[in-house]
């Protein structure tokens, strides 16, 4: 297989600080003027300073978005002047890196006149230098596909080499010289006195012809240009980008070409029979990650024949017989999705060929071996499956299924036919280890998609869209305007949707509707649909959360992670330099790509790339791009939401921020998936942002702007919120601007105590500094149950069963909300309600406690009105509870979550909209009072009716109405204190409190003589959802920071 397109490097050998900082200039040294004429091209220039000595002045600027200077040297038949401009180059520059980007004639046959090397040793005379710098997997991986770069011997000639003869002398006398040029052995020398890492790339001319070297010329500095410009690109990959586990595709650690011949097959078709296949064959006990799997589809008409006849050395393999449960990890078909995205029905490509999928689950029952028979040899037909060693072990069941496994080479081959693709059948419980103990036999040589290759053009223009959900993760949309931003630095033009050939639409979530057909307005989205011949591509959380997810059937690619640091431009790049196979994609991880209408390469959908903290505090979003992605609706949205107008006069502007992504915390409901890790810029960085956008925005005193901050956990690092605080006020800036967080964090506003997390002080502070009145929080639970289960890292709960203590208590909720509102701040949270995993309890329970916060937190309110269903927990795409809720069959109907309602009566009393407003206004906390008594009397009734019959009724009913009574005692206790203190302030409220009170105490005595005479009920039980969690694909480590 060809090289990966981005090395991995050693733990022990990191990259330098510089490498990835685009302001740290490298430089590059070129000899011929044809070289500096095309570097000059490329780089946009902005100064220039001399040189000592030399009529050539060193060219400053910018290219790809990186700071360079380019310094031409033809001076190599001189080789003292060569040595002292570069000497006093280095003098007076002090370069982090020097580039030799030039050509040279080679020695070898094995490279060629179209050869591109790189240097790692160099002679002259009797000396030899070798270049030790720190990337040298980074330049052998920095060529296109297919063009491989040679790390070579170089040989420094005085002279120029003008024939094959005076090549042949030289070599005589230097066998190891697989190169020769004039200039590195002098380079060399001086950059290693100075220290400066010295790399140099080549292109290969000629083998000592001058005419040839003149006629390739144009073309091997082409070559040299690009080699340069990607390992350029490269550094800053390595960087910027951090390679994490994409846990809800741990499943799919290999490279894996899908194929149905004459068929159509959309990305996660593929995707989901190659799910299937991987489990059904349990292909992870064969194959090692990264290995090689080839799943062909076959036609329907194949059905007939026999796919696999005995033959010598052919195993069948005993299936168990029928009604024998399965083993744990031999996963059953199932009829539901049990990953992330929206529940929905078979997938319906552009021209459907072949059903797709569903994710096996299996029932966790040991089942004994089966034992495999060998079949003798009956002269059947030869295998349809192939290996790349033309020697493989081969299984398979005629008409159904055959399978070569080629350990050699960490490769399988596996044909199913229609057949198997809707029935299945038995499933051979013991093949890994038939294969394992099975001898070798002839199979054709090759693979599956060997002859299939897919051509890209580089695209005129591209259009680049991020989609945006207010209640998801909107910062992940708006990381689409520092993709326009690099694909420009790129030189890719940036344009309309009618105007492009390529769509880049970067996700924020998984979903079962089109991602290339939003239900909303985009500003760039000047056409309905895409034209004919587009290349639609997905990137970002949907392809890494699901990869399957039907949002992706039109996709042409589907990349999951991050774009940016430019991976998707090295990418198209690639693809676009000439006609690509599976191998050329196989270069990259975490991708889906299409090569024909019925061809598919999954690239190692196990892993992910995501922007480290440098990587995004480097992201660039000027104020004109990001209107590219986000209209002004979006801003109109949260001024609406926000109550904008805190002066008395309106701001001049607005303006969206992203300070941080992600979050880190994994709770169960989390759209991400649970696995987006918290980043975020510098304080310093978003203060450098600040001040640019004053100044483009020419403010007048008195002048102002909003600034609508999108993060998903803006709060999640106390210290860097307290010194934004700082900054700001240190440089003046708080009159400038009106700051609103869409979203914080509880959890954060709590530090580490012995005993009990106390409230961090010093944060509340900050928030007051930067001018923020009101705090927004995903409290979503208020009830200790819920929190478990919706709000404590899915990992932990997992590992434990359940075990894990909640992530904080209604306590903690308490004393945080409290130190707000003391502190004159606002705060609103989020509810969410219905939770199928508990029991109906537990809406009681939450009321009462909204009820005792409301009452004695006056600026605190629940987010109630701002969207249709906001207070419904929903079966968000890829979020854990939804994964594991798809294991249950019937939980989630029509997109919602589908549970018995035997208290309906009472949730239509609760009225959670008592708790959406503020109550800082003088008579609102009484009327809130008196209203709060008005339900708890209406509760007090309908349980009252509950217990007529009582005796009579079915024991379950029976435990459902003991549980909601003392749910009901337990939170006229939460109240009391409550109560007690507004019948002081206000008597007139005593009548309605006295007959809640005549009745509890009726209810009391009735319960009580209830629990003497009977057992008390039997709590519900959360253990179906931390069985279910443990499952695969749950949760897996947590990814590192960063």
């Amino acid at each position: 297989m060809t090289s990966p397109s981005r090395p991995l490097r050693p733990a022990d050998q990191p990259l330098p600080d510089w490498a990835g900082d685009p302001s740290r200039p490298v430089h590059i040294v070129c000899f011929d003027r044809r070289e500096a004429e095309a570097w000059r091209a490329l780089v946009a220039v902005d100064g220039q300073q001399p040189i000592a000595g030399s009529k050539f002045p060193l060219l400053e600027g910018w290219l790809d978005g990186r700071r360079v200077g380019v310094l031409r040297l033809p001076f190599g038949d001189k080789p003292d002047l060569l040595r002292g401009i570069f000497g006093a180059f280095l003098a007076q520059v002090r370069p982090a890196l020097v580039i030799v980007a030039g050509t040279c004639l080679t020695c070898r046959p094995e490279l060629p006149l179209d050869a591109v090397v790189t240097v790692r040793e160099v002679l002259a005379g009797k000396t030899r230098y070798r270049l030790d710098h720190p990337f040298p997997a980074e330049v052998l991986a920095a060529g296109l596909h297919g063009q491989r770069i040679a790390a070579v011997t170089a040989l420094t000639s005085p002279v120029f080499v003008e024939s094959a003869e005076h090549r042949r002398r030289l070599t005589d006398r230097h066998p190891e010289a697989e190169i020769i040029e004039m200039e590195d052995a002098h380079l060399a020398d001086l950059a290693a006195a100075s220290g400066v890492p010295l790399v140099v790339i080549r292109g290969v001319t000629d083998a000592g012809n001058f005419a040839d070297h003149m006629d390739n010329l144009p073309a091997a500095i082409a070559r040299v240009v690009s080699v340069t410009r990607r390992f350029l690109r490269l550094l800053r990959q390595q960087a910027d980008l951090v390679e994490v586990p994409n846990p809800t595709a741990a499943d799919l650690a290999f490279r894996i070409v899908v194929q149905a011949p004459g068929q159509s097959l959309s990305l996660p078709q593929a995707v989901r029979w190659a799910r299937t296949a991987v489990a059904w064959f349990d292909l992870g006990r064969l194959v090692p990650a990264g290995g090689r799997i080839d799943l062909e589809l076959a036609p329907e008409e194949a059905d007939g024949l026999p796919v696999t006849g005995g033959g010598p050395g052919r195993i069948e393999v005993a299936e168990p017989p029928p009604g024998v449960p399965f083993a744990p990890g031999n996963r059953r078909p199932a009829t539901h999705e049990r990953r992330g995205g929206a529940p929905r029905g078979p997938s319906v490509p552009a021209a459907p060929a072949i059903p797709a999928p569903a994710v096996p689950v299996a029932p966790a029952v040991p089942v004994a071996p089966a034992v495999p028979v060998a079949v003798p040899a009956v002269g059947e037909a030869p295998p349809l499956v192939h290996a790349p060693g033309g020697r493989a072990v081969v299984a398979g069941r005629p008409g159904w299924w055959e399978l070569a496994w080629d350990a050699e080479h960490a490769f399988a081959s596996v044909r199913v036919t229609g057949r198997w693709r809707r029935e299945r059948g038995p499933r051979p419980d013991t093949l890994a280890v038939a294969l394992r103990g099975g001898p070798l036999q002839q199979v054709p040589f090759g693979d599956l998609a060997r002859e299939v290759r897919a051509t890209l053009a580089l695209p005129g223009a591209c259009h680049v869209q991020g989609l945006n959900s207010i209640s998801a993760e909107p910062e992940e949309g708006l990381l689409a305007a520092a993709t326009i931003e690099e694909f420009r630095r790129h030189g890719l033009r940036v344009a309309n949707a009618s105007q492009s050939m390529v769509w880049v639409y970067r996700t924020a979530n998984a979903d079962a509707a089109s991602y290339f057909h939003p239900p909303y307005a985009l500003p760039m989205r000047d056409v309905a649909a895409p034209p004919a011949g587009v290349k639609l591509i997905a990137t970002g959380l949907g392809p890494a959360i699901d990869p399957g997810a039907a949002g992706g059937e039109e996709a042409w690619l589907l990349m999951a992670g991050d774009e940016q640091g430019g991976r998707l431009v090295q990418y198209l790049e690639d693809l676009a330099a000439a006609p690509f196979t599976a191998a050329d994609v196989f270069r990259y991880d975490g991708v889906v790509q299409r090569l024909d209408d019925g061809t598919v390469a999954v690239g190692r959908l196990d892993r992910r790339l995501l922007l480290s903290p440098a990587g995004l505090d480097r992201l660039v979003f000027d104020p004109a791009t990001v209107r590219q992605i986000y209209s002004g609706a979006y801003d109109e949205f949260f001024r609406a939401y926000f109550r904008a107008e805190r002066r008395l006069y309106p701001a001049k502007g607005s303006f969206l921020l992203l300070t941080s992504r992600g979050c880190g915390n994994r709770c169960s409901i989390c759209c991400s998936g649970g696995f987006q890790p918290f980043t975020a810029l510098s304080a310093e960085r978003v203060v450098e942002i600040l001040r640019d956008l004053r100044a483009r925005s020419f403010l007048r005193p008195g002048e102002y702007l909003d600034i609508f901050l999108v993060d998903s956990y803006f709060n999640r690092d106390p210290q860097r919120v307290i010194r934004l605080a700082e900054l700001v006020e240190a440089e003046g800036l708080r009159p400038w601007f009106e700051f609103h967080v869409r979203h914080n964090g509880l959890r954060a506003f709590l530090r580490r105590t012995p005993g009990a997390p106390a409230v961090h002080a010093e944060l509340v502070a900050a928030y007051r500094g930067l001018g923020i009145d009101e705090v927004v929080m995903g409290i979503d639970a208020y009830t200790e149950a819920s929190i478990h289960l919706l709000k404590t890292d899915v990992g932990e709960l997992a590992a434990t069963g359940g075990e894990t203590a909640p992530a904080y208590g209604f306590r903690q909720i308490e004393d945080v909300l409290t130190a707000l509102d003391e502190a004159g701040l606002r705060s609103r949270g989020f509810l969410l309600l219905d939770n199928p995993f508990v029991g109906e309890e537990d809406r009681l329970d939450t009321w009462y406690r909204l009820a005792r916060l409301c009452l004695r937190v006056r600026r605190f309110r629940i987010d109630y009105d701002s969207s249709p269903g906001v207070n419904e927990l929903k079966p968000f795409p890829g979020a854990p509870l939804t994964r594991v809720a798809e294991q249950v069959p019937g939980l989630i109907a029509g997109g919602r979550f589908a549970r018995a309602q035997r208290w309906a009566d009472l949730a239509g009393i609760l009225e959670f909209g008592l708790f959406g407003e503020w109550r800082t206004e003088p008579g609102k906390l009484p009327a809130l009072f008196r209203d709060v008594q008005l339900v708890r009397l209406r509760v007090v009734m309908a349980l009252a009716g509950r217990l007529r019959g009582f005796a009579r009724r079915p024991r379950p009913e029976q435990e459902d109405i003991l549980r909601m009574l003392q749910s009901f005692r337990e939170g006229e206790a939460l109240l009391e204190p409550v109560t007690l203190a507004f019948q002081k302030r206000h008597p007139e409220l005593r009548d309605v409190e006295s007959q809640i009170r005549w009745r509890q105490q009726g209810i009391d005595r009735l319960l009580h003589a209830l629990e003497r005479s009977a057992p008390g009920p039997r709590p519900p039980s959360p253990a179906p959802f931390f069985a279910l969690l443990r499952e695969p694909p749950g949760p897996a480590p947590r990814p590192p920071a960063g």
